[in-house]
């Protein structure tokens, strides 16, 4: 009966067997599982419909494990400011500001550019909106029958909207990558 062995021991000689990590692969390994935690962070911060202190949420972890996460979350937060969210944009960047307060200057700039494209997103919509207006006007079709006028597939709208939005992308990228390189 000696001769058999319980699974933990055969899998104990297999491990055994294969050999021990070396110190550069355990250090891959825990960034990676750190990387892994703060983007669990990062996406229940930024999908949270309640106000989280992100900092409360690190807090959690310690020593090089919490500088990791943080570490990651600085490259994390910054590519959920995008045009299409903009409260989750303004979220990330506090989030972003709270892990590293030097950053403010280039947030805000990003801050500006996202205002910025909403502000020029509405008045391009208004002015298509008028336009198409104008031509129903003219074809002599108005009042209740023109009613809400859905332009969101106009391709002159598609057109305006991404000869204004290229540029101002561009320059988001530029600032996400001064974040990412610590230019603050």
């Amino acid at each position: 009966m000696a001769d058999i062995k319980s699974a933990w021991e055969i899998a104990q000689e297999r491990a055994n067997k294969l050999g021990k990590l070396s110190v550069e692969e355990q250090k891959q390994q825990k960034e990676q599982e750190c990387r892994q935690i703060a983007a669990g962070i990062a996406q229940n911060y930024l999908d949270s419909s309640q106000a989280q202190d992100i900092v409360t949420m690190i807090d959690k972890h310690s020593g090089e494990e919490k500088s990791l996460i943080e570490s990651a979350l600085f490259g994390l937060l910054p590519e959920a400011i995008t045009f299409d969210s903009q409260s989750r944009a303004e979220k990330a960047a506090r989030g972003i500001v709270t892990l590293e307060p030097k950053a403010q200057p280039i947030v805000g700039r990003m801050i500006d550019l996202l205002t910025e494209y909403h502000q020029a997103g509405e008045r391009i919509r208004k002015e298509v909106e008028s336009g198409a207006k104008e031509v129903l006007h003219q074809l002599r079709i108005s009042g209740l029958a023109i009613g809400e006028i859905n332009i969101e597939g106009s391709p002159q709208r598609q057109q305006d909207w991404q000869r204004f939005r290229a540029p101002l992308e561009q320059q988001l990228d530029v600032l996400k990558r001064e974040l990412h390189e610590g230019k603050f």
